[in-house]
């Protein structure tokens, strides 16, 4: 497997998580895995959050894939279990994390005690992330300590994406989950 993009799971263990009255699909993920695609990349998108997959099952899967590259999201409420997650790898791999918390906790991310490189990337990264893969990355990151770096893609960076909406998804890529609307109606 070339690489996996994870939608990060919120709790340690199956179970603990209530479910939502809907779920929303990590379309973000869903952009990169299809530019990755197109690129002629394997790719695979884990989405360990709404399958209710625990940390532990998703270090096994890692550990059986052995993904080059995982790609994974961060959110302020598990950043300890993603921290863990990355730090607990014990295989040669080479981890991008992303989202919109990454603007607030880069700082102690690059503090992470993990063998591996990580990334981080602050701001979109459907773009970015291919070229990190085939190391033709055309910015500087903005830190770079030992074997991580922060790269910052905003309105000035070549890797901002100015009208999103013309960017191509793969919505097989995502998990499709029905609900039952308001009016009894099943939708997606």
């Amino acid at each position: 497997m070339h690489s996996v993009l994870i939608n990060t799971p919120l709790f340690y263990k199956n179970g603990e998580k209530k479910s939502p009255p809907y779920i929303i699909p990590p379309i973000g993920l869903g952009y990169i895995a299809t530019y990755l695609i197109e690129q002629k990349f394997d790719v695979r998108i884990i989405d360990a959050y709404n399958e209710n997959i625990s940390i532990d099952e998703l270090k096994n899967q890692l550990r059986i894939l052995k993904p080059k590259y995982v790609g994974i999201n961060i959110f302020s409420t598990n950043y300890e279990l993603v921290k863990n997650l990355v730090e607990s790898i014990d295989f040669e791999c080479h981890f991008i994390v992303g989202g919109l918390s990454t603007k607030a906790l880069y700082k102690l991310i690059i503090k992470w005690k993990s063998l591996n490189c990580v990334d981080v990337v602050i701001g979109d990264g459907e773009r970015i992330f291919a070229d990190i893969i085939k190391n033709q990355i055309k910015e500087e990151p903005f830190i770079e300590e030992n074997n991580k770096r922060v790269f910052l893609v905003d309105e000035t960076s070549f890797y901002f994406n100015k009208a999103i909406s013309k960017l191509s998804i793969d919505r097989d890529l995502l998990y499709k989950p029905t609900s039952t609307n308001i009016f009894g109606k099943k939708e997606a």
